[in-house]
Protein backbone atom coordinates (compact mmCIF):
# COMPACT_ATOMS: atom_id res chain seq x y z
CA UNK A 1 0.00 0.00 0.00
CA UNK A 2 3.04 2.50 1.07
CA UNK A 3 4.54 1.72 -2.67
CA UNK A 4 0.77 2.51 -4.48
CA UNK A 5 0.73 5.64 -2.75
CA UNK A 6 3.74 6.92 -3.93
CA UNK A 7 3.15 5.99 -7.28
CA UNK A 8 -0.35 7.41 -7.51
CA UNK A 9 1.11 10.96 -6.06
CA UNK A 10 3.68 10.60 -8.79
CA UNK A 11 1.44 9.55 -11.43
CA UNK A 12 -0.66 13.40 -10.29
CA UNK A 13 2.35 15.32 -10.09
CA UNK A 14 3.24 13.80 -14.11
CA UNK A 15 -0.34 14.24 -15.13
CA UNK A 16 -0.58 10.83 -16.12
CA UNK A 17 -2.68 9.67 -13.86
CA UNK A 18 -5.65 8.91 -16.09
CA UNK A 19 -3.67 6.42 -17.89
CA UNK A 20 -2.36 4.41 -14.63
CA UNK A 21 -3.87 1.28 -13.63
CA UNK A 22 -2.80 0.39 -10.59
CA UNK A 23 -3.25 -3.48 -9.08
CA UNK A 24 -2.47 -3.90 -5.26
CA UNK A 25 -1.89 -7.25 -4.25
CA UNK A 26 1.22 -10.40 -4.35
CA UNK A 27 2.10 -10.54 -7.89
CA UNK A 28 2.00 -14.01 -7.35
CA UNK A 29 -1.77 -14.49 -6.88
CA UNK A 30 -2.87 -11.06 -8.68
CA UNK A 31 -4.95 -11.87 -11.97
CA UNK A 32 -4.05 -9.90 -14.94
CA UNK A 33 -5.85 -9.49 -18.15
CA UNK A 34 -4.88 -11.08 -21.31
CA UNK A 35 -3.35 -8.40 -23.74
CA UNK A 36 -4.42 -5.75 -21.50
CA UNK A 37 -1.32 -3.65 -20.36
CA UNK A 38 0.90 -1.72 -22.73
CA UNK A 39 3.44 -1.12 -20.16
CA UNK A 40 4.82 -3.45 -16.86
CA UNK A 41 7.46 -1.93 -14.55
CA UNK A 42 9.16 -4.34 -12.06
CA UNK A 43 11.03 -2.22 -9.27
CA UNK A 44 13.80 -4.67 -7.62
CA UNK A 45 11.71 -8.02 -7.90
CA UNK A 46 13.90 -9.65 -9.80
CA UNK A 47 16.92 -10.19 -7.35
CA UNK A 48 14.38 -11.65 -4.75
CA UNK A 49 12.95 -14.29 -7.14
CA UNK A 50 14.21 -17.87 -8.04
CA UNK A 51 15.25 -18.78 -11.46
CA UNK A 52 11.55 -20.74 -11.41
CA UNK A 53 9.53 -17.42 -9.72
CA UNK A 54 11.06 -15.15 -12.57
CA UNK A 55 10.06 -17.41 -15.25
CA UNK A 56 6.86 -17.67 -14.08
CA UNK A 57 6.71 -14.17 -13.08
CA UNK A 58 7.56 -13.33 -16.98
CA UNK A 59 5.48 -15.87 -18.47
CA UNK A 60 2.35 -13.85 -16.43
CA UNK A 61 3.55 -10.94 -18.04
CA UNK A 62 4.25 -11.89 -21.42
CA UNK A 63 0.33 -13.17 -21.57
CA UNK A 64 -0.28 -9.74 -20.13
CA UNK A 65 1.16 -7.27 -21.97
CA UNK A 66 0.06 -6.16 -25.48
CA UNK A 67 2.02 -7.09 -28.65
CA UNK A 68 4.70 -4.22 -29.13
CA UNK A 69 4.20 -3.62 -25.21
CA UNK A 70 7.14 -2.80 -22.55
CA UNK A 71 8.65 -4.14 -19.96
CA UNK A 72 11.31 -2.31 -17.77
CA UNK A 73 13.01 -3.92 -14.65
CA UNK A 74 15.32 -1.43 -12.76
CA UNK A 75 17.56 -3.45 -10.35
CA UNK A 76 20.83 -4.26 -9.36
CA UNK A 77 21.66 -4.44 -13.15
CA UNK A 78 24.61 -1.92 -13.51
CA UNK A 79 27.49 -2.65 -15.57
CA UNK A 80 29.86 0.37 -14.49
CA UNK A 81 32.86 -0.74 -13.61
CA UNK A 82 32.36 1.89 -10.56
CA UNK A 83 29.63 0.25 -8.67
CA UNK A 84 31.37 -3.03 -9.05
CA UNK A 85 32.03 -3.17 -5.10
CA UNK A 86 28.82 -1.78 -4.19
CA UNK A 87 27.26 -4.72 -6.77
CA UNK A 88 29.23 -7.32 -4.64
CA UNK A 89 28.01 -5.95 -1.64
CA UNK A 90 24.56 -5.77 -1.85
CA UNK A 91 24.83 -9.53 -3.28
CA UNK A 92 26.20 -9.90 -0.12
CA UNK A 93 22.93 -8.58 2.05
CA UNK A 94 20.67 -10.80 -0.36
CA UNK A 95 22.53 -13.83 0.51
CA UNK A 96 22.45 -12.53 4.05
CA UNK A 97 18.35 -11.25 4.35
CA UNK A 98 16.87 -13.91 1.72
CA UNK A 99 17.10 -17.62 0.68
CA UNK A 100 17.09 -17.45 -2.61
CA UNK A 101 18.33 -13.81 -3.61
CA UNK A 102 20.44 -13.32 -6.37
CA UNK A 103 21.85 -10.22 -8.80
CA UNK A 104 21.24 -12.02 -11.89
CA UNK A 105 23.08 -10.27 -14.73
CA UNK A 106 21.18 -8.60 -17.97
CA UNK A 107 22.27 -11.22 -20.07
CA UNK A 108 20.22 -14.02 -17.96
CA UNK A 109 17.12 -11.91 -17.86
CA UNK A 110 17.61 -11.26 -21.84
CA UNK A 111 17.76 -14.99 -21.88
CA UNK A 112 14.76 -15.96 -20.12
CA UNK A 113 12.46 -12.85 -21.43
CA UNK A 114 13.33 -14.59 -24.63
CA UNK A 115 12.31 -17.74 -23.71
CA UNK A 116 8.97 -15.94 -23.27
CA UNK A 117 8.37 -14.08 -26.16
CA UNK A 118 10.39 -10.94 -25.10
CA UNK A 119 13.08 -9.16 -27.51
CA UNK A 120 14.79 -5.99 -28.87
CA UNK A 121 15.89 -5.38 -26.19
CA UNK A 122 17.52 -1.72 -24.48
CA UNK A 123 20.03 -1.79 -21.30
CA UNK A 124 20.75 1.64 -19.60
CA UNK A 125 23.20 1.58 -16.57
CA UNK A 126 22.48 4.70 -14.28
CA UNK A 127 25.22 6.96 -13.68
CA UNK A 128 24.00 7.90 -10.17
CA UNK A 129 25.63 7.03 -6.91
CA UNK A 130 26.11 3.83 -5.74
CA UNK A 131 26.99 3.04 -9.66
CA UNK A 132 24.59 -0.47 -9.46
CA UNK A 133 20.94 0.30 -11.08
CA UNK A 134 20.02 -0.12 -14.29
CA UNK A 135 16.86 -0.66 -16.77
CA UNK A 136 16.43 -3.39 -18.76
CA UNK A 137 13.71 -2.99 -21.35
CA UNK A 138 11.86 -5.30 -23.33
CA UNK A 139 9.82 -5.67 -25.96
CA UNK A 140 6.35 -8.22 -26.20
CA UNK A 141 6.83 -9.69 -29.59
Amino acid sequence: PAVLEVARKTAIEKSISPRVNYIEGNYHESVFKDDEYDLAILGNVTHIETEEGNNDLFSTLSRAIKKNGKLIITACLSESDKGETAKWLYQLGLAIRTENGKVYPPETLKKWLTEHGFGHFEFHSLDITPYTMGALIATKL
